[in-house]
């Protein structure tokens, strides 16, 4: 049997950090709720998953509209449609009572309580699956609820968990991660956390399926699990509608970003090494020509220092301090020299420093400089 584990959707929640006006970005933004549930649903179908697990937070706070909230339930329909199972658990920004409505399709199983309960499931091969979760009927649940969930049922063929909560702190239902691995289950699906995460190779946070800001670049996926009589394997699929992510790079790896393997449409935040500064229209054009396959810079720093100041030609410096060591009016760039290859232990300084005091004596005896 395939299954899919879903979480942290946070349907509702706004975007940060993104100031742009590229048509193509925003349009992204503006469908970004039917893009997501279409690429979910897109992916069910491809890999014939029959039952979903979501682990919490599907809405994000109770500034949620109506619009958005038929959004879920349409696609809840859809998979009706398909005959795929769901399972919700309810998490801190979603708590039962104030969201999820009582009228899903019959193909829907909501846990309700804040308490640990186990609903189950035939699969289309006969296979009886035990599920066993609970809900936040509040905000906060500051209880350790590992200790409520039973050990693998030995009566039926898998037995399956949501958790949403954390090992740290006492808000969001701490845990142990020993009493979670103790409990045997063939598959425990976290949510709460927004970046994808393996506790063990079938204990896993999902992340943020539907990720809104720079520091969830590792999210923007589900798990796909499958269970068979010689275990579980899982996979990890993207479905956001665009990724983000960090990158530090050297002005000379710049091209090479739209190379390597980023998952596409994406945003990221960069900071480019380069030896003078770029003028704003510089940085526009650069950001435009990213634009157009689907990467779109929204913060370009500049960090203004010598990459290449490692590479010094040998030959070159011998001769300059050869030469300027022959005559006192060289002297002190000869010793500034020196001194730096002997007392600063800061190679990037000493490198950087070098070039500075050589492009200097350049300029100052460029005549003599002509001969070397």
């Amino acid at each position: 049997m395939i299954g899919m584990h879903i979480s942290d959707l946070h349907l509702g929640r706004p975007y940060t950090g993104i100031k742009d006006n590229n048509k193509n970005l925003l349009n992204i933004i503006l469908n970004s709720t039917d893009i997501l549930l279409n690429n979910i649903y897109e992916k069910v179908k491809k890999y014939q998953v029959e039952l979903i697990l979501v682990s919490g937070d599907t809405f994000h706070d109770a500034k949620l509209s109506h619009e958005i909230y038929l959004k879920w339930e349409n696609f809840l329909e859809k998979l009706s449609e398909l005959d795929v199972k769901v399972f919700i658990m309810c998490g801190n920004h979603d708590p039962y009572g104030m969201f999820h409505l009582e009228r899903y399709p019959r193909n829907v199983e909501l846990f309700t309580e804040e308490k640990v309960e186990t609903k189950y499931y035939q699969s289309k091969m006969n296979e009886k699956i035990a599920i066993s979760s609970f809900s936040y009927n509040n905000y906060h649940l500051n209880r350790d609820m590992v200790i409520e969930f039973p050990k693998k049922f030995k009566h039926v063929d898998y037995h399956l968990g949501m958790y949403h909560g954390q090992s740290t702190g006492n808000i969001y239902a701490p845990f142990k991660e020993r009493e979670l691995c103790n409990l045997g289950y063939d598959y425990l699906a976290l949510g709460h956390y927004h970046n994808l995460q393996f506790l063990t190779h079938n204990i896993a946070y999902s992340g943020s399926a539907f990720p809104k800001k720079i520091n969830e670049e590792n999210a923007g996926s589900v798990i796909l699990f499958e269970l068979s009589e010689s275990g579980i394997s899982t996979s990890v699929i993207g479905v956001a509608p665009i990724y983000f992510y960090k990158k530090e790079v050297k002005l000379e790896e710049l091209d090479y970003l739209k190379d390597i393997n980023l998952k596409k449409p994406c945003i990221i935040n960069l900071r480019v090494t380069i030896n003078e500064k770029f003028t704003q229209e510089e940085i526009n054009e650069i950001i435009e020509e990213f634009a157009e396959v689907d990467i779109y810079i929204i913060n370009f720093e500049q960090i203004t220092k010598n990459i290449n100041s490692f590479i010094i030609d040998e030959y070159f410096e011998n001769e300059l301090l050869h030469n300027y060591s022959l005559d006192d009016i060289y002297k002190e760039l000869y010793q500034d020299l020196v001194n730096l290859n002997e007392l600063n232990d800061n190679l990037e300084e000493i490198s950087a420093n070098k070039i500075n005091i050589i492009n200097e004596a350049m300029l100052e005896f460029k005549d003599d400089l002509e001969r070397i």
